[in-house]
């Protein structure tokens, strides 16, 4: 995965997800998010943008299983 993908940061440098991780109410939220945006992308990839949008889709597949990954470490 692309480090810090220019289509996710914004004009202070920052990515989405920290912006979002930093304001959402809970990590199950952040979750949600990162899960709604992957169904989003794999439904439209067909008719709207193609590879790309796959390719966000995986971005945000990445992001969902980090979050996953984290919270079970901290379990352990």
């Amino acid at each position: 995965m692309e480090e810090n993908p220019q289509r996710y940061v914004g004009q202070s440098g920052q990515q989405v997800k920290d912006v979002l991780k930093d304001f959402a109410p809970s990590p199950e939220w952040v979750k949600g998010f990162y899960w709604s945006n992957l169904v989003k992308y794999v439904l439209r990839f067909k008719n709207k943008g193609g590879v790309e949008d796959l390719k966000k889709a995986k971005d945000y597949l990445e992001w969902l299983i980090e979050e996953e990954e984290s919270e079970h470490e901290t379990e352990d």
